[in-house]
């Protein structure tokens, strides 16, 4: 059996009053969730680092990134020995 529901015309399309009850309640939980979103969002957006440790880390990060560079296009290893430094970064 199908239950006729009162149907109300909102911007031109034909709704029934829980669809719109739902709508509702549903923008304002859409607007908390993107304003604790943002407020989340720019606590953690980026961390930054300051002196020497900022050095160390860039250099690091920048040897990482040729080594997989390396061994990804030209460089010859054994996959269990790059397996093997890939924990060794973690």
């Amino acid at each position: 059996m199908t239950e006729n529901k009162p149907v109300v015309k909102v911007d031109g399309r034909a709704q029934t009053e829980e669809q719109i009850l739902n709508r509702e309640i549903g923008g304002e939980l859409d607007a908390k969730a993107k304003e604790l979103l943002e407020e989340k969002e720019a606590e953690s957006r980026m961390r930054t680092y300051t002196g020497p440790f900022a050095k160390v880390v860039t250099a690091l990060l920048c040897v990482w990134a040729a080594f997989q560079i390396y061994f990804t296009t030209i460089g010859t290893i054994s996959a269990i020995n790059l397996r093997a430094i890939h924990c060794i970064f973690l």
